[in-house]
């Protein structure tokens, strides 16, 4: 079969017609045919029909041929797809998060099976006084143990994913995987529910977090003067930086201090969380003005028993009336611990319906469990 060749008029240049501005709009059948063999030649062969186009064909299959490369074959810049122009760079890439880092502010504890509704944990106490002795003596005091029960509810939280079977296509289609990507979503949702319920719990489950445990101190910061300045902005900017001082002193030794003013009765140190914004205040202002050593510094070298000071966002606004929160705590699991009893729980794969698949999944957990009660400790306003 032979194929023509038609001189349109634009001489041998047959890119300058196909990109003039909206030439595609204004063909005659004698350029549709100097348009079918130009794609040909370009591999551009696609166009049905007039893949192999002579002289035969008629007006009507021309411009059905020519709405086709209108509609599918070119775009607002031309001969070439713009489509056609780009590199897919053959890397994938994930959106990047900042780390919940609450498994490295608290002990966590796993500690049982799945299955449980109730954790039990027994808490055994005995005190006595040695006493002096005379001669023959036969009244010495016997040590005893006295033991406690508590008990805590063991709840569940759960997260999924599923595919259609148009997605299980794709994936043979493409080699895309499925799972990896969202069983790392479900991953991240368990960290971030835990990350909440480590600080405020959860009111529908009943679970404790370490802000709103019961039996806590929580007192306010010290304002100076009287009547004044309560936040680390205000005293800073005023020039009350010993007071700053005085409030993390003052936290420290509180839960130093025992029921009878005994200091030192805490045998670990303790650890501070402050929001980020009096952190970085108090990391870079100066303890005076003769002094290159910030504030933070300071307390960190000078206030016997303090373990660190942390940057902890969600203490900011978590005080009495919507104050920023300064969190003292002891970080030992002997004396505080988030309690979880399992991992991530996967069950059997669900068909819902023969084009959807569900994956499920469960975790079971207690929440905050505060032994010792002065190891945790709340001071509001600063």
């Amino acid at each position: 079969m032979t194929q023509t060749h038609h001189d349109l008029g634009f001489g041998t240049d047959h890119f300058s017609f196909l990109t003039q501005g909206n030439a595609l709009g204004h063909l005659d059948s004698k350029q549709a045919v100097m348009l079918a063999e130009t794609c040909r030649k370009l591999e551009f062969a696609q166009l049905g029909h007039l893949d192999s186009y002579n002289e035969k064909a008629s007006d009507s299959e021309i411009l059905q041929t020519i709405e086709k490369v209108k509609t599918e074959r070119f775009d607002a810049a031309g001969l070439f797809l713009e489509r056609d122009r780009e590199w897919k760079d053959p890397r994938y890439f994930e959106q990047i998060y900042r780390k919940m880092s609450w498994q490295d502010f608290f002990p966590v504890v796993n500690i049982g099976s799945a299955g449980h509704d109730v954790v039990r944990y027994d808490m055994y106490d005995g005190q006595a006084e040695a006493q002096p002795l005379v001669d023959n003596a036969t009244d010495i005091k016997l040590v005893n143990d006295d033991m406690d029960s508590f008990t805590k509810a063991v709840k569940s939280i759960g997260l999924g994913y599923g595919y259609s079977i148009k997605e299980v296509r794709a994936h043979l289609l493409t080699g895309m995987p499925l799972d990896t990507r969202r069983i790392m979503r479900v991953h991240k949702g368990y960290d971030q529910k835990m990350y909440k319920m480590v600080f405020d719990g959860d009111s529908t489950l009943n679970i404790d977090g370490f802000l709103n445990y019961a039996n806590v101190t929580n007192q306010v910061a010290a304002t100076v003067p009287t009547t004044a300045f309560v936040t680390w902005a205000e005293k800073i900017a005023n020039g009350y930086i010993q007071a700053v001082l005085d409030d993390i002193g003052n936290l420290v030794s509180g839960m130093a201090i025992d029921s009878e003013n005994n200091f030192g009765t805490m045998e670990k140190k303790v650890t501070i969380g402050i929001d980020l914004e009096n952190f970085l205040l108090i990391a870079r202002t100066a303890r005076s003005s003769t002094s290159d050593t910030t504030i933070l510094q300071y307390a960190l070298q000078n206030i016997i028993g303090l373990e660190g000071i942390i940057p902890m966002q969600p203490l900011k606004g978590a005080g009495t009336g919507g104050t920023n929160l300064m969190l003292g705590w002891v970080n030992d699991k002997e004396y505080l611990e988030f309690t979880t009893m399992t991992g991530i729980n996967w069950f059997e794969m669900i068909k819902p319906n023969a084009r959807t698949f569900r994956f499920e999944s469960d975790m079971e957990l207690v929440g905050a469990v505060v032994r010792y009660t002065p190891a945790l400790y709340q001071v509001y306003g600063i």
